[in-house]
């Protein structure tokens, strides 16, 4: 299994996130998921409106002291 602290650092695609979110809701057969993933969609979609790329959070692994 591979470490979460081994992961290369990602920029987190507010629109991106959006975007699957959508598509996952496109595809599911309970509405009320469908509903919950729309949701989820709106407030990426929020957070890209309100940020610039610079701004985006980046991913980064804690440094560790074991």
């Amino acid at each position: 299994m591979t470490d979460v602290i081994d992961l290369p650092a990602k920029v987190v695609s507010f629109r991106d996130e959006a975007r699957e979110c959508f598509r996952l809701a496109k595809g599911e057969p309970h509405g009320e998921v469908r509903t919950i993933l729309m949701g989820m969609a709106v407030g990426w979609l929020k957070l890209a409106n309100h940020t610039t790329p610079s701004e985006a959070p980046q991913l980064e692994h804690a440094d560790r002291n074991d």
